[in-house]
């Protein structure tokens, strides 16, 4: 075991001495090529399905990366565009695949936490109560993990219903954990024995699980006790792909373990690379061994970009639409969901450049204030805290103001002009005692 854990310290020692000081990895090279990217396909007119519920995920991130309500305006209007519903076209979708666009309606809402705009999350929690309260989500494949799971915790920040969260916990360790093979570390489509290893791993579909335990992560409180179980698997499966990582271009394979000699692949590449970047800055994984092979995946993702003189602003290289390994594919493949995760990944090492390494939390500001004031979700640009007695609210660094709306979406409270270095104000009275008020902070 320590022969291999040398082993693995000398591969990431090559990939950190290559992998540094290089122009690709300043926040704004990172920034520009996100807006590049996206400039090839953003429009309010997408379809709502899997690929491009995840495409808007990343429309989300970047606009918490850029702060430019262009990106946040065309969530909002691809919202409207299919009537804030499931890609089912309902309120109550058994198919898990088509409640992945509720992510973007839910985050959308957040920074726009108005009464007339309480429609945008309607089939959103809808879904969600009547899977924690009625019935229990079917994720029979592991893509449908993260497009379902990820809106469980959205909901409960919204809403402030613990009960969400148990639920979920529940699912995950009983759904979800059918997808991950503890021999093998890593996640697939069906892994129901877990206890020996498999002949093939789908790289995406590693992806997938990936993908759903940082973007759980993103808004579970901090100090849930179901947090440590969502870190162990991400460490775990982050710590085994460093072995199957190819040292040459930094990407993976459709096919993790059995063909190294096959085409590069960028949709688990992207997926993975936000799971590193995200592990990284909310210190789930030490900088010192990953870092070098997070930049290395992010270099072989922008070594994707312009392959197709037909598409020079999308990237090539990302396996279509399947259920398994499969090397069918090229420098003409570009798909949404590739993109999306291209755009969180960005978002997350953008942060990390900007803001460091956060050793207190899983990704959201869920320091305890008091008994009933809690900062549930924080984003680039916002950050959302539950309050009913406590009077003594934190800000987040550089808020000049700050607003604060009911649950129904009527404003309570302004406070512009707020002076440079304050960390909390006091809120008057009246408004503090109104349970369940939710605050909303803009830089």
């Amino acid at each position: 075991m320590k022969a291999q854990h040398a082993a693995i310290a000398a591969t990431v020692a090559v990939f950190a001495a290559s992998a540094f000081a290089q122009p690709e990895f300043t926040p704004d090279s990172i920034k520009n090529v996100c807006k590049r990217v996206a400039k090839a396909r953003l429009s309010s007119k997408q379809g709502n399905g899997w690929q491009q519920g995840t495409y808007y995920e990343g429309v989300m991130a970047l606009y918490y990366m850029t702060k430019d309500s262009q990106y946040l305006d065309s969530t909002i209007a691809w919202g409207k565009y299919h009537n804030w519903l499931s890609s089912s076209g309902d309120t109550a979708p058994t198919n898990s695949d088509n409640v992945g666009c509720y992510q973007g309606y839910l985050e959308a809402y957040m920074q726009q936490p108005l009464a007339a705009n309480a429609g945008w999350i309607a089939a959103p929690i809808a879904y969600v109560k009547r899977n924690t309260y009625q019935i229990q989500p079917s994720w029979p494949i592991v893509d449908q993990y993260h497009m379902s799971a990820a809106n469980f915790v959205r909901v409960a920040a919204i809403t402030g219903d613990s009960v969400i969260l148990d639920s979920l916990y529940k699912f995950c360790t009983t759904i979800a954990v059918r997808h991950y093979n503890v021999k093998d570390s890593l996640f697939n489509s069906n892994c129901s024995d877990t206890s020996h290893p498999r002949d093939s791993y789908w790289g995406r579909g590693c992806g997938w699980g990936v993908m759903a335990q940082g973007r759980i992560l993103q808004f579970l409180p901090k100090n849930h006790y179901s947090a440590p179980w969502y870190k162990e698997k991400l460490r775990a499966v982050l710590y085994r792909l460093l072995r199957l990582q190819n040292q040459t271009d930094g990407m993976w394979r459709s096919d993790l373990i059995n063909h190294p000699e096959w085409n590069k692949e960028a949709s688990s590449t992207a997926f993975f690379a936000f799971g590193y970047f995200y592990a990284i800055r909310n210190g789930i994984i030490d900088s010192a061994t990953f870092i070098g092979p997070a930049k290395k995946a992010w270099k072989g993702l922008l070594d994707c970009i312009g392959v197709d003189p037909n598409q020079p602003n999308l990237l090539g290289w990302s396996q279509g639409v399947g259920g398994s390994a499969s090397n069918n594919f090229g420098i003409t493949n570009h798909d949404e969901y590739t993109e999306g995760g291209f755009f969180l990944a960005g978002n997350e090492f953008y942060r990390l450049l900007t803001e460091g390494v956060d050793h207190g939390s899983t990704g959201i500001r869920s320091t305890v204030v008091s008994t009933s004031a809690r900062l549930v979700e924080r984003g680039s640009a916002h950050l959302v805290c539950r309050v009913s007695r406590a009077r003594a609210v934190p800000l987040p660094a550089g808020a000049t103001s700050i607003t604060i709306f009911s649950l129904a979406g009527k404003q309570l409270y302004e406070q512009a002009g707020i002076a440079a270095g304050t960390t909390s104000i006091i809120l008057p009275a009246g408004v503090a005692e109104r349970n369940g008020a939710t605050v909303v902070r803009y830089r």
